[in-house]
């Protein structure tokens, strides 16, 4: 029958168990968030790269238009120009550059000579005349392009970093009577573009982009820190739940953990806690009842077959003469002894005493235990003894081991043919001895009453013997059991804690 504290610290480590559950529960799916925002902040990254590509295809295309018209302002300036001729000023060209761009927007161009910049302008502004700054590319970003549309004659386009963002720029040669006249046009694009973590990151560089993926990623470490506190204090708790089930005893009951979910659980444990221990008091009131009606019975089936003798004996002596009286004596006193048999058992049953033990030979006092009650059992001529008991030093209550041993030793003397045999020593702390005999053995039909009281298989026995040294045993802290593997005979196994 379960104790209440083993019911309890039973359920204390399915609690623990369950916890590991719910952690690992959490953990998944804290995983399974972390890797929805990982996936989601890939996806927002390729969905900037294709944004940023498209921008900049956008802002070539631009770009090359924006040339092609500087290209035509410039050839329609120029007819009527006789070859040779000079250029014109800066400003003339400036105004030719920025017609072509008024209708773009957001961009800038220019025109080079023999590799030395000559004018640059913004887009949608006629007549807007820079040197520099804004998105203008510098020089050493234009100089290669217009270098190779210069050399090779024709148009050449290529794509320049400006901060955070790309600039397209596209280069052609300008027609007219000036020889090595190129023009320029530069559109910006979506971004700088790379491959798998440099485009996350440049993509994350867009400010509203960047902003979104910062949010995420706050929200994956609130998310991680919620569920490590909510595991934190899970395991606080259930700590303090374990420590409080082992420090319980009694009717003491748990105190709430402070967590609402374990707060049910204990509050739940604390009732049916109750339960169990009441119904374990009924049980055992239950069981008292019944041990007392069956020690009852036993007794009053015990003392009535020697009075009813005596009452026979008496009443055939009184009836009959002298020679029956007289014969009629032995008789009666042969269950007056009986029934002192019967009621030293009762007592020695009945007046165990808490264990006081003392250091003592092993070997010596079990030898002279047996020897008493063998010469007890009245066939000390007909049994020999075989002690193979260990010498060896032991810590024993001398009276229980005389209750215990010594009624293991007469009921193998009481059932053995010719042999009664007595062994055992001290084993890694625990004393250890075994009686046997060469008998015919338990009836099977004795089973688990066979440590009752008045259960024997003997006409003339009390049935208290084993009873007995079961009860001695037990104040001694130690056990009884039958040795149900040996072979002819009854083997039975005392075992005491030192």
């Amino acid at each position: 029958m379960l104790s209440r504290r083993g019911w309890i610290g039973g359920a204390g480590q399915t609690g623990g168990l369950l916890l590991r559950s719910l952690s690992g529960r959490l953990l998944v799916l804290w995983s399974l968030s972390l890797a929805a925002s990982v996936l989601s902040v890939l996806l927002l990254a390729g969905f900037a790269r294709q944004s940023m590509l498209a921008g900049d295809e956008r802002a070539m295309a631009v770009a090359q238009t924006g040339c092609g018209l500087i290209r035509e302002q410039v050839a329609f300036y120029s007819v009527g120009v006789p070859p040779g001729a000079e250029l014109p000023p800066p400003a003339d060209l400036a105004a030719v550059a920025a017609l072509g761009l008024a209708e773009l927007p957001g961009t800038t161009g220019g025109i080079w000579r023999e590799g030395v910049p000559v004018v640059a302008v913004r887009g949608g502004r006629p007549g807007s005349v820079v040197a520099s700054g804004g998105a203008f590319p510098g020089p050493g970003a234009l100089a290669p392009l217009v270098a190779q549309a210069e050399r090779d004659d024709r148009a050449v386009q290529g794509a320049v970093a400006a901060g955070p963002a790309t600039l397209a720029i596209a280069t052609c040669v300008l027609p007219g009577p000036w020889p090595g006249l190129v023009g320029w046009v530069a559109s910006p694009g979506g971004g700088r573009v790379g491959e798998g973590l440099p485009a996350m990151l440049f993509a994350a560089a867009h400010p509203g982009l960047g902003l979104g993926v910062g949010a995420l990623l706050l929200l994956i470490l609130g998310i991680g820190l919620w569920s490590s506190r909510l595991l934190l204090a899970w395991r606080r708790a259930l700590a303090r739940l374990e420590a409080a089930v082992r420090g319980t005893a009694g009717k003491a009951v748990l105190r709430p953990a402070g967590e609402p979910g374990l707060d049910r659980v204990i509050a739940a444990l604390n009732e049916t806690a109750l339960r169990l221990e009441a119904a374990q008091a009924r049980e055992a009131a239950a069981s008292r009842l019944a041990a007392l009606g069956r020690v009852a019975a036993g007794v009053a089936h015990e003392v009535r077959n020697p009075i009813a003798a005596i009452r026979l004996r008496a009443e055939n002596a009184i009836a009959g003469s002298e020679q029956r009286r007289a014969a009629a004596l032995p008789a009666i006193l042969e269950q007056v002894s009986r029934l002192e048999r019967l009621t030293h058992a009762l007592l020695d049953m009945t007046t165990q005493h808490g264990a006081v033990p003392l250091a003592c030979d092993l070997r010596a006092l079990c030898g002279r235990i047996a020897s008493a009650r063998l010469a007890q059992s009245g066939r000390a001529g007909e049994i020999a003894l075989d002690l193979q008991v260990m010498t060896g030093e032991a810590r024993l209550d001398e009276a229980l081991l005389e209750a215990s041993l010594g009624n293991l030793v007469l009921n193998a003397a009481q059932h053995a043919r010719t042999l009664v045999r007595v062994e055992g020593g001290v084993v890694e702390g625990m004393v250890r001895l075994v009686v046997s005999d060469d008998g015919a053995g338990v009836d099977p039909a004795l089973g688990a009453s066979l440590f009752d009281p008045f259960v024997t298989g003997r006409a003339d026995g009390t049935g208290l013997g084993l009873a007995i040294a079961r009860e001695a045993a037990s104040a001694h802290g130690g056990g009884i059991r039958l040795d149900e593997t040996a072979g002819a005979g009854a083997r039975f196994v005392l075992e005491i804690p030192q």
